[in-house]
């Protein structure tokens, strides 16, 4: 018979929830169900996160490779109001002004909010407005607040002849 410090070697500890075709208590249902609603909750919470920042923050729409044509260098007046374009399927809408001396602002008219097309506003010149969530951009595109996370993307152009194209 092994005494508390003998060298004899004693039979195994068997725990009853170790022992094969064992009961959970109560104890063990309880700590795993826990573990289970925290792991799905954990997987639905990040899943909602990813899914809100890509409503916040949607990817601008790809441009064709070879540029769209926005019109002749002539119909922009220097000085004049800002054009909304529409032109190409991939990214339909464009702004257009001209700087003078051959130089032009051209703004996606995109909205980086939600992607809705933005006008601009003749009761309030110098913005453009979204008309879906009410976001509000100067004339260089930079947003004014909320909702719009970014401002307009400015387009690079060039100038063919007397054609003017947006390039992506």
């Amino acid at each position: 018979m092994p005494t508390p410090h003998s060298t004899e070697e004693a039979a195994p500890l068997v725990y009853p929830q170790d022992a094969p075709g064992a009961v959970l208590t109560p104890a063990h249902r309880a700590r795993r169900q826990f573990l289970r609603g925290a792991v799905g909750t954990l997987i639905a919470a990040t899943a909602g996160y990813l899914a809100w920042t890509r409503y916040l923050f949607p990817p601008a729409p790809p441009m064709s490779p070879g540029g769209v044509p926005l019109g002749k260098v002539s119909e922009f007046p220097a000085g004049g109001p800002p054009r909304l374009l529409p032109a190409g399927s991939a990214q339909p809408l464009y702004i257009v002004e001209s700087l003078g001396n051959g130089q032009f602002r051209v703004l996606s008219a995109i909205c980086t909010h939600q992607g809705c097309s933005v006008g601009w506003d003749k009761a309030d010149p110098g913005h453009f407005n979204c008309p879906c969530h009410g976001a509000v951009y100067d004339l260089t595109g930079k947003n004014l607040g909320p909702p719009a996370p970014r401002p307009l993307p400015t387009l690079p152009y060039r100038i063919q002849g007397d054609m003017l194209y947006a390039e992506g």
